[in-house]
């Protein structure tokens, strides 16, 4: 273990390198239509280098617990960023969509694996309550990757094309990855190592998803990154419908992710004190709210600007819930970290999988169906959540 005073730099690139799955998805938001326009394919065919990539993330959950408890932390951090390195550059080579949606794919294996080891490496390093208390305050600024990614994107895209994003992000982690070879350390000594077989393996997933209050947990990150993810999916093929830059499109994600990061930042208000259930019926309130704020525009003689208030106000009732979430979840679990971690995201990437692919076909940028289509990810997952409660 290195020296203590290193914490606070190891909290800042762990929290990067957590990131980097998020980052990766949203700076390349802006640049979909050109992306689109430059292979000369549909919509639903540049939402596949979307759906792809979550479909990584969701399988990478489901196997990095097992691979980072058999391997250790240190082990399986720094080949595995390293090759998200180099597949990040080959995406700005691809030479045709297929190669381009294959790399995602690859791209999102690698860093789904790392994003489950960064968050499990908390509770390896730090006291449980600590840890909780680290990623419920600290995680949620990931989200400023929905602010100043899509932006960044935006500028490159504009400015050169969409394969400068890629290299952009290759740059960026590989200064991650630097930083992680000198600072990256936790205690790694476990009692107990669980074997890398594939019994082994679902005995341990089999516990975990046997407990409700962690299947209340994913319930509600699913509910999260269902809406996130297929809000952004579908928005910037309507905005550049309307006319808008790729510059333009980035700047429409900076509302949605301030208004989750200031509520998420709230909880550290009542983290101890507000029961969970509450706050579930509060962001579906909220939720609710947005969206008919957000489908004013296909009514009645209004900016579009509404469908950016909107989005941002449902995003304030998610930042509500969704650390409360993660703190709650972290802590089920503890000899089994890396287990806990992965599936916690596993099965929502999974739920958000299903909705990119669902949400062109059924919406074909209407925002009166898209919003819609948010309302009743947000009732459904609720009402999920209570049935999970009366099991417990």
């Amino acid at each position: 273990m290195k020296p203590r005073h290193h914490d606070k730099t190891f909290i800042f690139f762990v929290i990067l390198a957590l990131g980097l799955a998020y980052t990766a998805t949203d700076i390349y938001l802006p640049a979909l239509p050109d992306l689109q326009q430059h292979f000369n394919v549909s919509v639903n065919q540049a939402q596949y280098t979307l759906s792809a990539y979550l479909f990584g993330l969701a399988f990478a959950q489901i196997i990095a617990g097992p691979i980072i408890d058999y391997f250790g932390y240190r082990k399986t951090l720094l080949p595995i960023l390293s090759l998200f390195v180099l597949v990040t550059l080959l995406c700005a080579i691809a030479h045709n969509l297929i190669f381009l949606i294959f790399m995602r794919c690859i791209q999102a294996l690698t860093a789904g694996i790392v994003s489950v080891l960064a968050r499990a490496s908390f509770i390896k390093r730090f006291a449980p309550q600590r840890a909780a208390y680290i990623l419920t305050t600290f995680g949620p600024f990931l989200v400023l990757s929905g602010v100043f990614a899509p932006v960044m994107g935006g500028v490159i895209s504009h400015y050169s094309n969409w394969q400068g994003v890629f290299i952009f992000l290759a740059i960026y982690s590989g200064i991650i990855l630097l930083a992680v070879i000198k600072y990256f350390y936790v205690n790694e000594t476990v009692a107990e190592k669980i074997p890398l077989t594939l019994s082994s393996v679902l005995q341990t997933y089999i516990k975990i998803l046997s407990h409700p209050a962690f299947l209340q947990c994913i319930v509600v990150n699913a509910m999260a990154l269902g809406i996130f993810f297929t809000y952004v999916a579908e928005a910037p093929f309507i905005f550049h419908a309307l006319g808008y830059s790729d510059q333009s499109i980035g700047l429409s994600f900076i509302p949605l992710s301030c208004s989750f990061l200031l509520a998420s930042q709230l909880n550290r208000l009542w983290y101890h004190r507000l029961k969970i259930d509450k706050v579930i019926l509060i962001a579906l309130a909220f939720v609710i709210v947005g969206m008919l704020i957000m489908i004013t525009p296909a009514f009645i003689k209004a900016h579009y600007i509404m469908v950016m208030l909107g989005i941002a106000i449902a995003a304030f009732g998610l930042g509500l819930a969704t650390p409360i979430a993660y703190g709650k979840a972290s802590l089920l679990f503890p000899d089994h970290a890396g287990y806990a971690a992965g599936m916690i995201t596993a099965l929502p990437f999974i739920f958000a999988v299903l909705l990119t692919l669902l949400v062109h076909p059924l919406c074909g940028n209407n925002v009166a169906m898209l919003s819609l289509f948010l309302s009743t990810i947000a009732v459904i997952s609720v009402f999920s959540y209570f049935i999970l409660g009366k099991i417990s």
